[in-house]
């Protein structure tokens, strides 16, 4: 019985894994947003492009910041299928 759940637990690893490595683009971009509205806001600059850029500017910064850690969380994710293969093997024989 513990076999037919592998597929299960990989598929919930999975998308903990996807879950967890957009967390800091989403956070990066969302705080930009609200550092833009608030500018502009302010400045009554009610340009829509200036939003946009600045998002793109942080999002693209929160990435190369990131980019070591998601690689890391999504190398042990495959290290860790890879570890269980032989169990997924044995359930489709």
């Amino acid at each position: 019985m513990r076999e037919d759940l592998a597929l299960l637990d990989l598929l919930f690893e999975m998308f903990r894994v996807v879950a967890i490595s957009s967390i800091p683009l989403l956070l990066g971009v969302l705080l930009a947003g609200i550092a833009v509205g608030v500018f502009q806001a302010v400045t009554s600059i009610q340009d829509a492009a200036f939003g946009q850029i600045a998002r793109l500017v942080a999002g693209g910064l929160v990435l190369v910041l990131s980019s070591r850690w998601i690689l890391n969380l999504c190398m042990n994710f495959m290290e860790t299928v890879y570890s269980d293969f032989g169990v997924f093997l044995q359930i489709q024989g």
